[in-house]
């Protein structure tokens, strides 16, 4: 199905996506098409695949908003 699943991840439908969770919670997703998510304590990141430009402006806003502690 093409589905990357790190952690406690259970889905239904899915494909072409990444999930990776570093927490004890479960995450769980329905019919996700190319998406990206991670999951750490701190914060969760949802993204469609091939939109990484856009992380990199998310990672520069944090730090200008003094949030390194999430990065």
């Amino acid at each position: 199905n093409g589905v990357i699943a790190q952690g406690l991840v259970l889905t239904h439908g899915c494909s072409d996506s990444l999930i990776i969770n570093q927490t004890n919670q479960m995450v769980t997703g329905i019919d996700l098409k190319q998406l990206s998510i991670v999951v750490t304590k701190d914060a969760i990141l949802i993204v469609p695949k091939g939109h990484s430009q856009a992380v990199k402006q998310i990672v520069e806003q944090l730090k200008a908003d003094g949030r390194s502690d999430l990065l």
